[in-house]
């Protein structure tokens, strides 16, 4: 299928609305708060122990993939060392689960077939489900 520049235009402003709406998130501060409220007290510290396995050299992008990695893990242990070993392997295979959702699981090929209105419906409706999770994780 054949893309048009017009509908290519709007595929990057797209992306770009959801990143600066999730960006302001991807702090040290936020990782620590999804920690405090997902995570038993008793095991805060090899949780953020293990998540530290996961650094580059953007602070921002260590916490966006850490803060993928702890909403898709949703407060199992060994999901979350899972999910940091994929991070190591590929970002890509935690950003886009965590962050959309729904383009994730449709797939490429029928996101394709999608008009404009309806991907930015759906990709508001994830960055909406994403800061949801953000402000109330547990």
């Amino acid at each position: 299928m054949k893309i048009d520049r017009l509908s290519e235009a709007r595929g990057i402003q797209r992306g770009e609305q959801a990143l600066a709406a999730l960006r302001p998130h991807f702090r040290p501060e936020v990782v620590d708060l999804i920690v405090t409220k997902t995570i038993p007290a008793g095991q805060r510290q090899q949780i953020l122990q293990a998540l530290s396995r996961y650094q580059r050299d953007s602070q921002e992008m260590s916490c966006r993939v850490r803060l993928s990695v702890l909403k898709l893990s949703q407060g199992n242990t060994e999901e979350l060392r899972n999910q940091i070993d994929i991070a190591n392997q590929d970002v890509r295979d935690v950003l886009m689960p965590a962050e959309n959702p729904t383009l994730h699981e449709m797939g490429v090929v029928a996101w394709s077939r999608l008009d404009d209105d309806e991907k930015d419906r759906i990709s508001n409706n994830d960055v909406e489900s994403y800061l949801n999770w953000i402000n109330n994780p547990g």
